[in-house]
C-alpha cells in the first residue's frame, strides 16, 4: 500500500470510473452537490482519500464523478495497493453535517437553525417547491452570516405545535419578517395558536385547512403548505378575504410557487 497526492483531471477521473467494478449505486444529488462545490473553488485538501487496488477503483466514484460533470480538476490524495475485500469497511463512519458544523461554531438549537437556514436558501434560489437541496457545512456558515436574524425567528418558532413543520414556520416567520416584522409575529401567532382570529379571515381559513390536513390519512406535502401560507400572508398584506385556499401542484392549470409579497 502506498498513499500520495495528487491532482485528478476529468479525463482521468473517467478513465478511474472504467474501473469501477464494485461500488453502491450513484446517489446523483450527491454528485451535483460535490460539482458545485468544485465548480465554486470550495473544495478542500481534507485528507479524504480516494482508495484503489490496482486499477480497480474501491472508494471515491461520486468525487469522480463531480469532477467529470464539473469539467474542474481537483487535489486529492490517493490510496493504493488495498486489497478488494475491504469495500465492506469503506464509509461507517457518521458524517459531519451542517448541524454539526453550526455546533462547533457555538450556536444554538443546530438543527432547527441549520434546516431553517435551507429553507430560506431554497425560497431564495427558487427550489423551495421541489422540496430538496442539500447545504454544505460552508454554505450553512455563509447563509448565517447573510441572515443572521434567522436565530430570532427560530427562537420565535420554538412554540409550534403539529399543525405546520417547524422549518416550514421558522422560515417563512423570517422571510415574512422581511416585508413586516410585527405583522409576521402576530400572523404566526394566530396560525398556530388559533388566537385573536376572525371568522372569514385568510388566517382563520388557513388554520381550518390545517386542523383537517392534520385529521387526514393523506397528508399534504410540505411544499404545499408553504405555499398556502405564503398566499395567505399575501391576503392578508393586502386586507384581502377568502373563502377558501389551494395551490395546484400538478396537472395542466399547475401553479408556479407563490412569490411572498
Amino acid at each position: 500500500m502506498h498513499t500520495y497526492w495528487y491532482t485528478i483531471t476529468p479525463r482521468l477521473a473517467a478513465d478511474w470510473l472504467t474501473a469501477n467494478k464494485r461500488n453502491r449505486p450513484v446517489k446523483h444529488d450527491h454528485v451535483h452537490f460535490l460539482a458545485r462545490e468544485m465548480e465554486l473553488g470550495r473544495w478542500k485538501e481534507n485528507g479524504e482519500t480516494i482508495k484503489r487496488s490496482g486499477s480497480n477503483l474501491i472508494d471515491g466514484q461520486h468525487r469522480l464523478l463531480a469532477c467529470v460533470s464539473s469539467k474542474t480538476p481537483f487535489h486529492t490524495l490517493i490510496v493504493d495497493g488495498l486489497t478488494d475485500d475491504i469495500f465492506d469497511s469503506i464509509d461507517a463512519n457518521v458524517s459531519r453535517s451542517a448541524s454539526d458544523t453550526l455546533s462547533v461554531l457555538g450556536e444554538k438549537n443546530t438543527q432547527r437553525l441549520a434546516s431553517a437556514l435551507s429553507f430560506v436558501h431554497r425560497y431564495m434560489a427558487g427550489s423551495l417547491e421541489k422540496n430538496r437541496g442539500k447545504v454544505s457545512n460552508f454554505d450553512v456558515q455563509e447563509l448565517l452570516a447573510r441572515y443572521p436574524s434567522m436565530r430570532s425567528s427560530v427562537s420565535h418558532a420554538g412554540f409550534v405545535t403539529g399543525l405546520v413543520p417547524f422549518t416550514t414556520v421558522a422560515g417563512l416567520h423570517y422571510l415574512f419578517s422581511r416585508k413586516d416584522e410585527t405583522l409576521a409575529l402576530r400572523f404566526m401567532h394566530q396560525l398556530i395558536k388559533g388566537q385573536d382570529l376572525r371568522e372569514g379571515s385568510p388566517v382563520y381559513v388557513l388554520r381550518e385547512r390545517l386542523v383537517q390536513n392534520s385529521m387526514a390519512k393523506a397528508k399534504l406535502t410540505n411544499p404545499y403548505i408553504a405555499a398556502i401560507i405564503i398566499k395567505t400572508w399575501n391576503y392578508t398584506r393586502a386586507g384581502s378575504r377568502v373563502k377558501y385556499l389551494r395551490f395546484r401542484e400538478r396537472g395542466e392549470s399547475r401553479e408556479t410557487f407563490p412569490l411572498i409579497t
